[in-house]
């Protein structure tokens, strides 16, 4: 690290502020000033909601341009229609298309209007209220160690991780368990994202929820995925994906839509952060439990 030598008045004035300091020298200050400096987490969240409005919003301009060139192609027939009628050489079908028309004109104007407000309302409720929620969610799940008693968080599918909660004995473990698991009033991918890299950034054990007593694809880690699993559990985000695709229909992989599942982009994001696959049983009865724990 570079040393950089503090003028002698900068030194005074440290001196009058803040006389806890002690002596003054260049090199005491320093390393003074290192020990109350606490570096700030350098997020990758923020880039992630920023992607996701882009791409939310790009979708609405396609929509836009698509229905923008329907009325201009409207309006050209619309057009050819009107000097037609002009000259009285309209039949009566034409006219009825010429209604038709302005009617369908109207109609693409008035659905062009409505989603540049939604493209309005996108980017408000983005900085008032998603910004908001994912950097809240992001200290919830950096706190967790301190809030719940257990440096740890609970992914899964999000019914099952909830019922799971909820069935603690106390209320006090009910709570503890409710602070460990995603509770999102305003969901996107990029909340989700932002809790998950609270986590990680703690340091927690992220625990994979099943559903053991009732064992099902939506909630339970195939068997052959979890074989996987022990065999590479250092594997990485990519080869991960390539796993969860060969899982079609499963709590890993959605089928109608072709793509990784929430649950399956939850553990990606523990992997690229530097997670690792950790298998235990459990301490008090019988069964697994699968763990994303940093790397050692």
């Amino acid at each position: 690290m570079e040393m950089v030598l503090l003028p002698t008045s900068l030194l005074d004035e440290l001196d009058r502020e803040f006389p806890w300091f002690g002596s003054t020298s260049d090199a005491n200050i320093l390393v003074r000033l290192e020990s109350k400096i606490t570096v700030e987490p350098q997020k990758k969240y923020p880039a992630v909601l920023e992607k996701e409005r882009k791409q939310e919003l790009a979708k609405i301009q396609s929509e836009i341009d698509f229905l923008k060139l329907k009325l201009e192609n409207l309006n050209s027939r619309y057009a050819v229609l009107q000097r037609q009628n002009a000259t009285g050489q309209l039949s009566q079908n034409d006219k009825i298309a010429m209604q038709g028309c302005w009617e369908d004109g109207g109609r693409f104007t008035a659905q062009i209007n409505e989603l540049e407000k939604r493209k309005q309302r996108i980017t408000q409720q983005r900085k008032d209220v998603v910004e908001r929620d994912a950097e809240i969610l992001f200290k919830q799940a950096l706190e967790v160690g301190a809030k719940s008693g257990k440096n740890k968080l609970y992914i899964g599918s999000r019914q099952f991780v909830a019922q799971h909660a909820d069935s603690k004995a106390t209320e006090g473990k009910k709570a503890n368990a409710r602070r460990r698991l995603l509770n999102a009033n305003n969901w996107t991918w990029g909340v989700n994202f932002a809790w998950v890299e609270g986590g990680t950034t703690a340091a927690a054990r992220i625990k994979i929820k099943e559903n053991e007593e009732n064992p099902n694809p939506f909630e339970t880690i195939p068997q052959s995925a979890y074989d996987q699993m022990m065999i590479h559990p250092r594997m990485g985000a990519e080869e991960w994906l390539e796993l969860c695709r060969q899982h079609p229909n499963t709590i890993l992989w959605h089928g109608r839509e072709n793509r990784p599942t929430w649950t399956a982009l939850e553990i990606e994001a523990c992997l690229n952060a530097g997670y690792m696959f950790a298998f235990r049983e459990h301490k008090h009865r019988a069964g697994r439990v699968i763990e994303l724990v940093p790397r050692g």
